[in-house]
């Protein structure tokens, strides 16, 4: 199983995945208890909780013993986290994401969670090969009498169905776990949130990098906006996100023309680059079309969710002041404010040579 994973699937693992000399001598009996010794502590964390030492180090010797007994603890762990005997690796192969369905104590245990995340990544990974099997199995039992072009065409079809529902499930892990993350800040203290939120946007990342699709996938699906800065703060490939913003507000639904608009203006703030700037003028186009098209309440809500990109545009692009303070003027019109509620521009005169930062 080692060897048929990627090397960037097991490049930030290379600290526990190390060749241990005196491990790999012990006698296979010793490693089955090993690996039982490591399920038994797994099932008393979520029985009777752990500490935090002995979560670090049932993840060091967990990695250990990945080295050499990997497919086999990856479902041993997986059966103890869902309570089921029954599961097997092509079950989870089939769908990813029930991975997920832990008790949600566990994720007080970061050590733990990346662990989790990593067999989420490995399952992944086999789910392609698991559907590219079905679907090779499914052709050899075609007729043979069956036209050359008409096979050729199913193939064609097969391989996109078969993509089409990888970057589904692949998308929907990363959607279950923004949730978990927004659901885990409302009851954890900071530094506990923070800590969740470097492991699970460590793996976010890793998955955008590896493909940069399912970036565009979970943003046209949408998530929390209180998640939009954390992400840009903690995930670095958070800016291509900008390639596919316009798409976003071409988009017929209002909701995700909203949700591009929060985005570009955090992304604008965190990344003040060209590509950001040309993003911002087409953006504050369509922002000044919808205000005549959108309906009298579409446009209170869709001003009160995307006045912050009016008001901050001026202090990050500075060139583009007079185009953002036309469009909140016309915006100010159309939704007949009073003066006591108008937004306030979040810029002055020396705003340039201040360092920018974000607030999560």
């Amino acid at each position: 199983m080692m060897e048929q994973l990627p090397q960037v699937f097991l490049a930030d693992h290379a600290l526990y995945l190390e060749t241990d000399s005196q491990l790999l001598s012990l006698r296979h009996a010793y490693k089955t208890n090993t690996m039982e010794n490591l399920t038994d502590q797994l099932k008393s964390a979520l029985i009777n909780g752990i500490s935090r030492k002995q979560a670090d180090e049932w993840r060091r010797r967990w990695f250990r013993v990945y080295a050499f007994r990997g497919q086999l603890l990856t479902l041993k762990t997986a059966q103890i986290l869902l309570d089921n005997n029954q599961l097997t690796y092509d079950d989870l192969c089939a769908d990813p994401h029930c991975l997920l369905r832990f008790p949600f104590q566990l994720y007080n245990y970061p050590s733990i969670i990346q662990i989790i995340l990593f067999i989420m990544r490995e399952i992944l990974i086999a789910s392609r090969h698991y559907f590219e099997r079905i679907t090779k199995a499914k052709h050899q039992q075609q007729q043979p009498s069956q036209q050359t072009d008409m096979m050729c065409i199913q193939d064609v079809k097969s391989k996109q169905l078969q993509e089409t529902l990888v970057h589904t499930q692949e998308a929907l892990v990363i959607q279950i776990l923004l949730d978990v993350l927004h659901q885990y800040k409302k009851t954890a203290c900071l530094p506990a949130y923070r800590e969740l939120q470097g492991v699970i946007c460590s793996f976010v990342h890793q998955m955008f990098i590896t493909n940069p699709v399912l970036a565009k996938l979970v943003h046209f699906q949408g998530y929390s906006s209180d998640q939009i800065k954390p992400l840009i703060y903690s995930v670095p490939s958070m800016h291509i996100c900008l390639d596919f913003i316009p798409q976003m507000l071409a988009s017929s639904e209002l909701d995700t023309q909203i949700f591009g608009f929060e985005l570009l203006t955090d992304l604008s703030s965190f990344y003040p680059i060209r590509t950001a700037l040309l993003v911002v003028k087409l953006a504050l186009q369509v922002y000044a079309t919808l205000l005549r098209v959108l309906s009298n309440d579409d446009r209170l809500r869709f001003f009160s969710r995307t006045y912050k990109f009016l008001t901050q545009m001026s202090s990050i692009f500075p060139p583009l002041t007079q185009n953002s303070v036309y469009v909140l003027q016309q915006a100010i019109r159309a939704c007949s404010l009073s003066p006591s509620n108008l937004p306030q521009l979040k810029w002055t005169s020396d705003s340039l040579g201040r360092p920018r930062r974000i607030d999560t």
